[in-house]
């Protein structure tokens, strides 16, 4: 049953939470976070046999980074010292670091990542950190 902040009872206003016109049961909420969590778990899991796949690495931190910041941002700072050709993990760095507010810092992580998607041959990734960069 969809619930809109005009047809629901005062009791029940005070047990949901708005998001957009819509609101959400606190259940719905749980939900959510134990999906994320649930993933991340999963990944850890397979990680604890394969330490070394990048792919695994990058989903972790990924995932790390929607419930903690900076400990998605150590993640994939991890990732550019030991994977340093997986472009990716650069870009969304540079990414959360320029939403966080660390403008010099983004640009250095779009830096190195520019150089590594041009070593690796992919044009389209260095364009893209380049734009990102020239944004800041």
């Amino acid at each position: 049953m969809q619930v809109t902040s005009g047809s629901a009872p005062e009791w029940l206003k005070s047990t949901v939470q708005p998001v957009g016109r819509r609101l959400r049961a606190p259940s719905q909420i749980y939900s959510r976070a134990n999906l994320i969590v649930s993933r991340r778990i999963k990944l850890e899991e397979m990680l604890a046999t394969e330490p070394d796949d990048p792919f695994l690495n990058y989903a972790l931190a990924l995932e790390t980074a929607k419930e903690d910041r900076q400990a998605g941002l150590a993640r994939l700072a991890d990732m550019n010292t030991r994977f340093p050709q997986h472009v990716p993990a650069y870009f969304r760095r540079g990414q959360i670091l320029a939403e966080i507010g660390e403008i010099e810092s983004a640009r250095q992580v779009l830096t190195a990542g520019i150089r590594a998607a041009r070593s690796t041959g992919d044009d389209h990734a260095a364009a893209e950190m380049q734009e990102l960069m020239s944004s800041l």
